[in-house]
């Protein structure tokens, strides 16, 4: 990658046309782009997941509340949105910087 990075750094982007320079550039994004973007899209869809299950157990918990009706998966609904918003507040917090004692307890517990 010397080659292609001394190019741009010299303003030679006009020779990152080559034949020779885009079969490398392909070759590096199969090799190392394309699984890192599946891995971190695969990452992405399990989170969005996770809060679409928080969302529908949140609004399963809330709306009879509002209708005055009860249903008796009502309760367990709530139960779900709790421990799910929990898990989603530490994994949102775990992306920081901060020390928290409460992430590496949780991994070594639960994970």
């Amino acid at each position: 990658m010397v080659p292609l990075n001394m190019m741009v750094q010299y303003g030679r982007t006009d020779h990152l046309v080559h034949p020779l320079c885009e079969a490398l550039l392909c070759h590096k994004w199969v090799t190392y782009g394309f699984p890192l973007h599946l891995i971190q899209l695969v990452f992405y869809l399990s989170f969005r997941y996770v809060q679409w299950i928080l969302h529908i157990s949140t609004l399963v918990f809330a709306l009879p509340f509002l209708f005055d009706q009860s249903i008796h998966y009502q309760w367990e609904a709530g139960s779900i949105a709790i421990f799910v918003a929990w898990f989603a507040l530490l994994f949102s917090l775990g992306r920081l910087s901060y020390d928290l004692i409460y992430l590496p307890m949780q991994k070594r517990t639960v994970l």
